[in-house]
């Protein structure tokens, strides 16, 4: 490291050697101990000293030399000269060895490092013996000069033992100089840094570490970059800490956790921008997201359309996890709720079931899940006693309710279909409006085919003249021929349908409308007869005076036409005289063999309070009328 000192020192070196060889005496100290076995020649420049001189020394350096020239030495002359010759300091013998070992260090570059055959050691060691040595001080010099020359961080780990040995001689020979205070800042800087690259990659070590502890790992090595940016380990660590959040994140996007294994990959990118590893992770991920997202979308819909609501969960739940566009997410939780509810429906939505025979069922509309309260409460202007008590019902699941009466097609399908005769045609009559004294009066010949009046009934009419027998054979076999699950709707379910989330008189308010919306009786309907209603909504009139062809008017907001006009309607349930007893769900209250069955809704031809969205009554299984039709509802 430090390469300015090979070439000053040789000369000094040299000399000291030759200096030593024609030195006289032996003088030894004693021997101080240190703890790290630094050899240390005398414990003090001035303590008493021993000569120790080895037999076989003395012999080598008394004893003349032989040579081969021919000439032989005097032995007189040369005790004469040993005699008259004036006594040659030459240093401690210890001196001489860690002289000779600084100069060997030198000439083989090991300034700092192994610690105790280093310069650092020897020329510590040295001026141990002789501590204003000024070979040993030039190479302290040069030592110092190189260390501070780095600057703080910048000592190599390897370096740093040999570093803390020429600090150790700078502190007792000059503790309080600049030079002292330099390598002590370039030391203490090094230590740091080395704390900080042990403390990471202690912890970089360690199995299965998160994310958040990975990343306080690199603010380890990258506090050591931001001094030593060329630091091998920590440039290292860096790449390794990466690595490691590059695996965390594809284990993640195994789990579909597309956003924590995104932040995990911006994290390994913050550490260092150009990683090839780093980049190609990024990629994979992106693929495999967009392969995921396909996948999971095809498995969603497919689970809808097989009915397989548990696998569609699963599917979304993934997607949830990281689609990250929350309109579609919306979308596709909505799906998921309309599966669960409605079958794959949503709600309002309409629909036709193909008959066996390739024709279509009545038109369908999806009816939403909510509560309400059923009946009327005392104060309710109309109300009668067998409309409470008030009980609030939930409808967990939708279903769905003919968007209209059934009308004369749809019943004739059934009777082409099945040679189906009502129980109307077995009686022979039923009873139809007479014009001339504005009452219903029993006629002979009437049935399913004729309208209010008797007269022949056009196809979009609601079907009357059918009994409630005669509306549960039509549903039976609606049921059969489209394989769904066809029936007539509970009560609960007709007055949920009727009320369509409200809960006043009737579903547009209090009051009487202040538009045209159903086929009820008004003051301003005239009948051929120049007939007028007696009791009829004031200043309303819907220009027909009997039954009109269905979706003539607006619908509800359940999407539901005519359901509080025009026919009133058979449903499931048995007449009871109240709801004291009732079932607190929306099934069909059912009596074994119950001769009467409930009506509900207004028809053509009701006072304003059995139009009212709580009015019920009660009618004989096998009678048919002439304002009675009926809806079917379908399971979902």
């Amino acid at each position: 490291m430090i390469s300015a000192l090979r070439n000053n020192l040789s000369f000094i070196f040299a000399l000291a050697i030759i200096l030593g060889a024609v030195g006289v005496g032996a003088y030894r100290q004693q021997l101080g101990e240190r703890t790290s076995e630094r050899i240390q020649l005398f414990a003090a420049a001035d303590a008493p000293t021993d000569t120790l001189v080895e037999p076989d020394e003395i012999a080598d350096e008394d004893q003349p030399e032989e040579h081969d020239d021919g000439f032989d030495l005097d032995a007189d002359e040369t005790e004469s000269e040993d005699i008259d010759a004036e006594p040659v300091d030459r240093p401690p013998d210890d001196l001489v060895q860690a002289l000779a070992k600084l100069e060997a260090a030198a000439e083989a570059g090991r300034y700092l490092v192994p610690e105790q055959d280093s310069v650092a050691w020897w020329a510590d060691s040295a001026l141990r013996v002789e501590a204003d040595h000024p070979e040993a001080l030039a190479a302290l010099s040069r030592l110092v000069d190189d260390i501070t020359a780095l600057g703080a961080g910048k000592l190599p780990a390897e370096d740093l033992p040999g570093a803390e040995v020429t600090l150790e001689t700078l502190k007792r020979l000059e503790p309080e100089s600049s030079r002292t205070a330099a390598v002590q800042t370039v030391v203490d800087s090094a230590k740091e840094l080395l704390r900080r690259l042990n403390r990471s990659e202690r912890l970089l070590a360690e199995e299965g570490l998160t994310a958040r502890q990975l990343m306080r790992a690199a603010d380890g090595f990258q506090a050591v970059l931001a001094i030593d940016d060329g630091n091998p380990a920590a440039t290292k660590g860096i790449e390794a800490v990466q690595r490691r959040l590059v695996d965390l994140a594809l284990a993640a996007s195994q789990d579909f956790e597309f956003a924590s294994a995104e932040a995990m990959i911006e994290q390994a990118r913050s550490l260092q921008e150009r990683s090839r590893v780093v980049n190609s992770a990024s990629a994979q991920l992106m693929a495999f997201r967009a392969q995921s997202e396909a996948d999971l979308l095809a498995e969603f819909d497919t689970a809808l359309d097989n009915r397989e609501v548990e696998v569609a969960r699963r599917a979304l739940n993934r997607l949830r996890k990281f689609l990250d566009d929350n309109r579609r997410l919306r979308s596709l939780s909505r799906k998921l709720t309309n599966a669960e509810l409605y079958a794959g429906y949503a709600p309002g939505e309409t629909f036709v079931d193909t008959l066996r025979d390739g024709g279509r069922g009545p038109r369908m509309v999806v009816i939403p899940v909510g509560r309400f309260l059923m009946g009327s409460p005392e104060s309710e202007e109309g109300r009668n006693r067998n409309e409470g008590p008030q009980r609030e019902l939930r409808i967990a699941k939708g279903f769905a309710l003919g968007q209209t009466e059934v009308t004369v097609g749809d019943f004739r399908a059934f009777v082409e279909a099945t040679d189906f005769v009502t129980e109307v045609e077995r009686e022979g009559r039923s009873d139809t409006y007479e014009e001339r004294t504005g009452r219903l009066v029993l006629r002979r010949g009437v049935n399913w085919q004729r309208d209010y009046k008797g007269s022949r009934a056009r196809a979009t009419e609601p079907v009357l003249h059918v009994s409630w027998n005669d509306a549960a054979a039509y549903a039976e076999w609606l049921a059969e021929s489209t394989g769904s699950p066809y029936r007539l709707p509970s009560e609960a379910e007709f007055e949920y349908a009727l009320r369509a989330g409200t809960q006043t008189r009737y579903w547009w308010g209090d009051d009487a409308p202040d538009r045209v919306l159903a086929n009820l009786t008004g003051a301003d309907d005239v009948s051929k007869g120049k007939r007028r209603w007696a009791n009829g909504f004031p200043d309303y009139g819907d220009g027909f005076w009997g039954t009109a062809p269905v979706r003539s008017y607006e619908a509800n907001p359940f999407g539901l036409f005519d359901i509080d006009g025009n026919a009133t309607e058979w449903v499931a349930d048995c007449w009871h005289d109240n709801y004291s007893r009732a079932p607190n769900s929306i099934a069909p209250w059912v009596n074994p063999g119950c001769e009467l069955r409930v009506i509900r809704g207004g028809s053509w031809g009701s006072s304003p309070e059995q139009s009212r969205s709580a009015y019920r009554n009660g009618y004989g299984v096998s009678k048919g009328s002439a304002r009675v039709g009926f809806r079917i509802a379908r399971d979902l």
